[in-house]
């Protein structure tokens, strides 16, 4: 059951996963951290995009966690947690800030995977799943 919603989050996952990796082999060469930084928050929108395959194929209220808690919580921190990394040369700010993502990061994943309300009558399979967190 190819729909458009299913396609263009494969397209967007894969698109992802390669710039991820291509991002990572750059900071393994350099070991820059707003490269680190930049392939985390890569990786993370893989995470988000890979989720929402699998939640336009099937329910599932794990997906629907890590979609939640990666798209909506974390890809955004860390992609400006790398732009941080180029405006402070000094390291000490910009290293508080990406510990503060780290903690943020680990304290509300169990909450978005395990305590965020969601109805699952609302799901149909094919469907964005943008419009029906939204309804």
């Amino acid at each position: 059951m190819l729909s458009l919603p299913l396609i263009l989050s494969a397209i967007t996952a894969l698109t992802s996963a390669v710039f991820a990796v291509i991002v990572f082999r750059r900071w393994l060469e350099r070991r820059r951290p707003h490269l680190l930084a930049w392939a985390i928050g890569l990786a993370l929108y893989f995470v988000g995009s890979l989720s929402q395959v699998v939640l336009t194929l099937a329910w599932s209220p794990i997906f629907f966690g890590l979609w939640y808690w990666s798209g909506a919580l974390m890809v955004a921190a860390w992609l400006g947690q790398g732009t941080v990394y180029l405006l402070w040369r000094r390291g000490n700010i910009a290293r508080n800030i990406q510990m503060a993502l780290i903690l943020v990061g680990l304290m509300t994943l169990p909450w978005t995977l395990f305590l965020t309300p969601f109805n699952e009558s609302a799901w149909q399979p094919g469907t964005d799943m943008t419009q029906i967190y939204r309804d």
